[in-house]
């Protein structure tokens, strides 16, 4: 008995256009699978039975698939016809009706069968797979040629799946997957509800999945998760990639982890592209996010050999172009491990290449080469700021032991490249950030822009160059990193390197080793650094540190007191898409607030006017980038604030037997670096006790240095302005708090210290405690502020 239904809609990532000219048009029918605990409802008790059904019968036709019976010893075969079976019904019965809707799914066991696939798919055509766990697959041969433990496709069209398990199989190649392409178009397309895990590739390659041939994989949906696979002895943990083949993976992941999460192999923990040798075929993988909050993340692979998160290897046969690469846009690759290249691997063949063609080549946000169309029309977004997006961090080269080798992040070999934009390569521990040996003469070995190299853990240098190649760092900032060597930068060859509009703020490591600097034509322009002696000279070149807002959060963007603020010639009008880390519009000229007078601040992050002046004045979160002289009665309170403010507040609560009746504490003070000379003006909140004799005076206290980078040195001026001690409502200063710099005396060096201050009332005839809030504690350039009309000051 079979059915006559209308066919249910299934998602799609691509839509393929198949014409098979052989077949004549014929009714979709629909097979029902399961126990037959009901007489005459079930077609069949026996799956292959219902798929050889569905061949006969022309055209397209579906399987649904009842849970009420075990499916075990399976090596089912798909041959050419357009095919869905949907499992997870719970009998017959409920699979009866033309819309009922799986509440479950239904175990395809391969498990005490032939040493075969689960699934094998054959032919042309459009098969769906949706609501199955695909387990215990063996496609282990002797001659190592088992490729697909849970499926294996060889054909042409698309395998399309959803609300899929594919686990615990094994296979020579492809534990979970093994999908090859005969012709184009074909695709692999994974819906949402996918979790492919714990499937192994013995022998060789593709613990999770291999995809070769013709075939394009794409991996766009929510839910996704390609997790905890293994090619102990081969490449691509997670997937295998063998060009001509493409895959394209936007997914957020599963549960909040990345859609490539925990996999290992000998190479490419994650994912290994390689092509074949003696080919001439180019291969591509591309990540992006679909989901503006949960970037694209490879997280947490391993790798013996090469390549913790990705392992990328060129072969001989090519002419001009590069045999395979990678893009990231919007991406995060983070926890991986490997004894080299714990983030990216590229290996290049010295045998095939020629002055002017490039090896493997991995792009960070590089949108200018996107191996097929835009991923854009893929559903790529670009992140929300508070993503945390596009971040190389917290990587670490060590052996399968835990143990720290001498390999380094990012590790590129013969005529390998990678070019990046927007990027943070942040928290790695490692040998060196980025190496690399036998570059490309002719071009940029290392090109990054818009970047931040921030603490990252090397015990040698930040890049070397062990031969050929150039690299080129533009906009952007290296800072609080561990650094072993004697430089932040050293090549061996004596070839150009570009450094522009760049901070390196590094003390006590020289910037450049290089054979032969004076010789240098692409030089360092525009360079805040605390080293340039080992540049070539360049008047742009000065030597200064960063003056960063929060570097021991990891906050580098620049104080309103740094040198590298207004530093560089803007570009007018600044184009659209001359933008810094943040995505905030570069040439952002601060006017006279800064010394400098030029438009474009150096490194990766340009400051814009509505940037707080005193850091964490709002004290939101907690107390830091303040000096705390009294811990145990300065406080956070995170459950108020001044009406213009958010986030909490400082308290200081000293009790009355540990003060005396003329005491004054310092609750907080800070070190401000003056960018300009000129006035400036300081305002705050300030709260005191609701009883009347016991109101505090809340002092504002200023020193100003002109020659004293952290207020250590000798005082030029000082003085003190009260706030309002209303003891119900926060109180702004009493008056105008301003304080001159001169002019003639004012250094990169001079600052004002503010102390946040809590003196005794002087009419009480006894101590009591000493109490008071503070809060929105700013300076700025003077403007006409309102300040309350009253001044009250002590006896």
């Amino acid at each position: 008995m079979t059915r006559s239904f209308t066919r249910f809609p299934a998602p799609s990532a691509f839509v393929f256009l198949l014409t098979l000219a052989s077949l004549s048009p014929a009714q979709a029918l629909t097979y029902l699978v399961g126990a037959g605990a009901v007489p005459g409802v079930c077609d069949f008790n026996n799956l292959q039975s219902a798929i050889n059904a569905a061949a006969s019968n022309p055209g397209e036709d579906f399987i649904r698939v009842a849970s009420d019976q075990t499916y075990s010893a399976l090596a089912l075969s798909i041959g050419q016809q357009d095919l869905t079976l949907t499992g997870g019904y719970a009998n017959c019965s409920a699979a009866l009706p033309p819309g009922a809707l799986p509440s479950g799914s239904t175990i395809l066991n391969g498990a005490g069968g032939a040493a075969a696939p689960v699934v094998s798919i054959s032919g042309s055509g459009v098969r769906v797979l949706t609501g199955f766990q695909i387990r215990n697959g063996d496609n282990v041969q002797g001659n190592g040629l088992g490729c697909g433990g849970g499926i294996y496709f060889n054909g042409r069209g698309e395998l399309r799946i959803q609300n899929v398990g594919i686990s615990q199989n094994n296979a020579n190649s492809g534990g979970g997957i093994c999908f090859v392409g005969t012709a184009t178009p074909t695709a692999l397309t994974i819906e949402s509800d996918v979790v492919i895990n714990n499937n192994n590739a013995i022998t060789g390659n593709g613990g999770g999945v291999a995809i070769a041939g013709t075939a394009r994989m794409f991996a766009l949906r929510d839910r996704t998760y390609i997790a905890l696979n293994g090619a102990p002895n081969g490449n691509g943990g997670g997937i295998y990639l063998q060009p001509p083949a493409n895959v394209d993976i936007g997914s957020p992941g599963y549960t909040g982890n990345g859609v490539i999460y925990g996999n290992n192999a000998r190479r490419g923990g994650g994912v290994a592209g390689v092509a074949p040798d003696g080919s001439d075929e180019y291969g591509c993988v591309r990540f992006f996010t679909t989901d503006a909050s949960r970037p694209v993340r490879i997280q947490n692979n391993k790798a013996s050999e090469f390549g913790g998160a990705l392992f990328m290897q060129s072969h001989q046969g090519m002419e001009e172009n590069a045999s395979i690469s990678s893009r990231l846009y919007d991406f995060v690759v983070d926890g991986n491990t490997a004894p080299n290249g714990a983030a990216l691997f590229l290996q290049g063949d010295s045998s095939v290449f020629t002055v002017g063609d490039t090896g493997p080549r991995v792009g960070l946000n590089d949108f200018s080469s996107s191996c097929n169309e835009s991923v854009d029309t893929l559903g790529a977004v670009r992140c929300t700021q508070s993503a945390q997006c596009n971040r190389i961090e917290r990587n670490r080269t060590e052996d399968s032991n835990g143990q720290p080798t001498n390999g380094n992040i990012v590790e590129m070999r013969l005529y390998a490249a990678i070019v990046g934009q927007t990027v943070t390569m942040k928290g790695n521990i490692g040998t060196r950030l980025i190496s690399w040996s036998d570059g490309n003469e002719t071009d940029f070995t290392v090109s990054l822009f818009r970047s931040a190299l921030i603490d990252n853990v090397l015990t040698q240098e930040l890049f070397r160059g062990f031969s050929d190649g150039e690299f080129r760092l533009v906009d952007s900032t290296v800072a609080g990193n561990s650094i072993g060597a004697a430089h932040v930068f050293r090549h061996d060859a004596d070839n150009d390197n570009q450094i522009t509009n760049a901070v390196i703020d590094q003390p006590g490591k020289l910037t450049l080793s290089h054979p032969n600097v004076s010789s240098l034509d692409v030089v360092n322009t525009w360079v805040i650094a605390t080293d340039t002696s080992s540049l070539r000279p360049d008047p742009t070149a000065l030597p200064a540190r960063g003056r960063f807002t929060d570097p021991e959060r990891g906050d580098y963007r620049l104080r309103i007191g740094s040198q590298a603020l207004d530093y560089a010639p803007g570009s007018t009008p600044t184009p659209a898409n001359d933008v810094d880390l943040d995505g905030r519009l570069r040439n952002f000229d601060q006017g006279d607030v800064s010394a400098n007078t030029r438009a474009r601040d150096v490194g990766a992050f340009e400051r814009q006017s509505g940037d707080r002046w005193l850091p964490n004045g709002d004290f939101v979160g907690d107390l830091r980038l303040w000096f705390n002289p009294e811990p145990a009665f300065s406080t956070w309170d995170a459950a108020f604030n001044a009406p213009v403010s958010s986030g909490g507040s400082l308290i200081l609560n000293i009790p009355a037997d540990q003060t005396t009746p003329t005491d004054r504490r310092t609750a907080l003070t800070h070190c401000f670096n003056v960018p300009w000379s000129g006035d400036f003006q300081i305002s705050g909140f300030a709260l005191v006790a609701a009883s009347q004799n016991n109101r505090d005076y809340p002092v504002l206290n200023w020193r100003l240095r002109y020659d004293s980078e952290d207020c250590s040195g000798p005082e030029t001026a000082s003085g003190n302005t009260f706030f309002g001690r209303s003891g119900t409502t926060w109180q702004p200063l009493t008056a105008p708090l301003t304080v001159s710099v001169d002019p003639a005396q004012w250094t990169w060096n001079t600052t004002i210290e503010i102390r946040l201050e809590v003196a005794q009332n002087p009419t009480s005839p006894t101590a009591t405690s000493l109490f008071a809030r503070f809060d929105e504690i700013e300076i700025r350039k003077f403007s006409d502020a309102v300040f309350a009309d009253s001044f009250e000051e002590p006896l």
